[in-house]
């Protein structure tokens, strides 16, 4: 006998119970039916395929023209006779963000000061490493005529 032996007794589920009927739901009236409004019909927007060796007909396109002499008229800001509002919060949102491109801008022009003199650093040791190469090269030519050329 097992300790952990299931009971015969535990293994036989409870019959479930059946389920009561539903109810049938009323018929809608047919009246509510054609007072609904229709949905429009529908145009494709993608352009036509022609008959013609499967070339796509595109919609014509007209330039807008504008005479160059006229300008669109915009309201000058002495010209507004109305006061204009600007929500407190707005303002100061603008005026933060502001300020935070103006350090960033800083920032970026401090980096790229930096990069500057790292670069001039850069060319000044590789010129004085192209002399340093160019003397032993010299130097060099110097030892390969006195033992070569006697």
């Amino acid at each position: 006998m097992g300790l952990f032996k299931k009971k015969e007794a535990d293994n036989e589920l409870p019959p479930l119970p059946e389920l009561p009927e539903l109810p049938s739901f009323p018929e809608l009236p047919k009246e509510k039916e054609s007072t609904m409004p229709s949905f429009p019909a529908f145009m494709p927007s993608m352009p036509q395929r022609s008959s013609d060796m499967g070339t796509i007909k595109m919609p014509s396109i007209r330039p807008v023209t504008m005479d160059i002499s006229e300008k669109p008229e915009r309201p000058e800001i002495s010209k507004l006779k109305e006061p204009i509002f600007v929500k407190i919060d707005k303002y100061r949102e603008a005026v933060m963000n502001l300020e935070m491109i103006k350090k960033k801008l800083q920032e970026t022009s401090n980096l790229l000061e930096k990069i500057k003199e790292t670069r001039a650093k850069e060319e000044e040791e590789l010129d004085i490493w192209v002399q340093e190469i160019n003397s032993i090269k010299e130097k060099i030519e110097i030892i390969d005529k006195k033992l070569f050329s006697a």
